[in-house]
């Protein structure tokens, strides 16, 4: 437990990535993915994403998801992204979880970006 408590502190110190209203942040493993998302999205404003990624392996991405204070359905948005992309995706209003090929990583942040909008 402590060992994840310091990986997360570790990938909430680094810089993250954004994309409009979405912020991408880097986990240091698939487990950490959901606590890591649910972290950044107390950071950044009501309203946006937080998106969590590990690389699952060189050919797959996991991807969690969460927002705060937003009408979007953000496991709708990660469902459809990933299914559009060629992986996977479920999840409720406010959290959203998806398996992608690494290849098709871009194209899921941007059309995660544009369900959530």
């Amino acid at each position: 437990m402590a060992a994840l408590r310091e990986d997360l502190v570790a990938a909430l110190l680094k810089p993250l990535a954004h994309d409009g209203r979405v912020a991408v942040a880097e986990s240091p493993d698939a487990g950490a993915c959901a606590p890591l998302a649910d972290r950044v999205a107390l950071t950044i404003p009501k309203g946006h994403a937080a998106l969590a990624r590990a690389a699952s392996g060189s050919a797959v991405v996991e991807i969690a998801a969460r927002a705060y204070g937003s009408d979007a359905h953000v496991g709708e948005a990660a469902k459809r992204a990933a299914e559009a992309c060629g992986g996977a995706g479920r999840g409720t209003r406010g959290e959203g979880r998806a398996t992608v090929p690494a290849a098709e990583e871009t194209r899921f942040r941007k059309l995660f970006a544009e369900g959530f909008a």
